[in-house]
């Protein structure tokens, strides 16, 4: 799953829990029922005292609350898996009209991934699939103009999505996730609340991993950007020692 969805995946399974206030009401109202019970019906008064462990389980386990956070994560999951699928359906057809992209989009739209979030991770699967298919063949396939913002002369190579930290890689301190972009002169990334540009001549060494790639340079912090799939990891390896 693109780290920028399962951001808001994690947000929002947050929100379901927080939300949820059932289980603090049954606990509450179990409470005040089990308190009153032993004068009300003596002959009950051992359910009541069982009662009790059991409505403060129910306010602090609050399993009614991470039912519902399952729940919401399962249906999440499986909105994104289903996006994520059509993609690779329709990924060998480059005819597709305006039209059919625009129906294929609003079929796939649900509660809690909109228009704009479902045409985001169809392109970032579009991108994922392409990596595979330019590593193997060994070559470099430039971005559409306008992907991101560019310098003269400057052209882009490469777009994932990335979560982006900085530090040692046993170490890292996290910084922000979002959109990460190669070109042939720098490394860009673009997140929700902070952006970097890194120049190639800043760069002292580059190496990856399974699933990032690290950036070592003369001077500051180093950085580190993951990425979900290692064909994008690999392509991007294969773009660095092509253009540094």
């Amino acid at each position: 799953m693109s780290p920028i969805y399962e951001d808001i995946r994690t947000d929002l399974g947050k929100k379901a829990y927080e939300n949820n206030w059932l289980d603090i009401i049954i606990s509450i109202f179990g409470l005040i029922i089990s308190n009153f019970t032993p004068y009300m019906f003596e002959a009950i008064g051992a359910f009541a005292l069982l009662s009790w462990p059991i409505c403060i389980f129910i306010g602090f386990y609050r399993p009614i609350a991470r039912a519902d956070r399952t729940a919401f994560f399962s249906n999440y999951d499986k909105d994104y898996n289903l996006i994520e699928s059509q993609t690779k359906k329709i990924f060998n057809k480059k005819s597709l009209k305006a039209k059919e992209v625009d129906k294929l989009v609003k079929s796939l739209v649900t509660k809690y991934l909109d228009y704009e979030n479902v045409l985001d991770i169809i392109g970032y699967t579009d991108d994922t699939l392409n990596h595979a298919i330019n590593l193997k063949k060994k070559i470099e396939d430039p971005l559409p103009s306008g992907s991101t913002a560019t310098k003269a002369g400057e052209v882009l190579y490469f777009r994932t999505h990335t979560t982006w930290s900085q530090g040692a890689i046993e170490s890292s301190k996290f910084k922000d996730i979002g959109f990460f972009y190669f070109s042939n002169k720098r490394f860009i990334f673009v997140g929700k609340e902070k952006s970097c540009s890194i120049n190639f001549t800043r760069l002292a060494e580059v190496s990856v991993g399974p699933n990032y790639i690290y950036l070592q340079k003369t001077a500051g912090q180093n950085d580190i950007f993951k990425i979900e799939n290692q064909n994008s990891v690999e392509y991007l390896r294969f773009l660095y020692n092509k253009y540094a």
